[in-house]
């Protein structure tokens, strides 16, 4: 079993069963809040281009996408050009930690490749999850370990097949 998220087409390569994924690399920031009363709910400004988040901490900041190779160094230029927008409309206070960057894989028709690799008899997949691999990890789960004990799924697995990439 893969299930590496962006990580996976390392292992994969060396079984030459490279699954031609690309990296959405989302970047955060928390800061302290400067009022009594923080926000109470998330807030996705769609013209400032960011969501935030009220955090025990105070806030977290988070902007788009940027599709670039896994490993490129960091370039966290949409969380900078977002920040001075969100300061205008709420209490941001000081940065609590640098920039982080985070990595998710994305295939080309935006599915996950679940299921085993006719290739390579034995070896499974479960990768591919772009923004989503947390709240789709528990379905996941259930649908290979369906699709591994031979049982009837609870939804119907091809389309999410990595053989449509071998």
């Amino acid at each position: 079993m893969i299930a590496l998220g962006p990580w996976s087409n390392d292992l994969l390569s060396k079984l030459n069963c490279k699954l031609p994924m690309a990296y959405e690399r989302g970047y955060r920031q928390h800061f302290s809040s400067t009022t009594e009363q923080p926000l109470s709910r998330p807030v996705h400004d769609v013209d400032g281009s960011y969501v935030l988040t009220p955090m025990e901490q105070g806030y977290r900041i988070t902007s788009g996408v940027e599709l670039k190779e896994r490993d490129a160094p960091p370039s966290p230029n949409q969380l900078e050009a977002v920040i001075p927008s969100a300061r205008q409309a709420f209490p941001l206070g000081q940065p609590l930690d640098k920039p982080w960057l985070g990595r998710r894989p994305t295939l080309p028709d935006a599915l996950p490749a679940i299921g085993e690799v006719k290739q390579c008899p034995g070896l499974w997949l479960a990768t591919g999850h772009h923004h989503i691999g947390f709240s789709t990890g528990p379905a996941t789960g259930q649908l290979i370990a369906q699709l591994m004990s031979e049982q009837d799924t609870d939804i119907a697995p091809q389309a999410f097949s990595p053989n449509r990439f071998f």
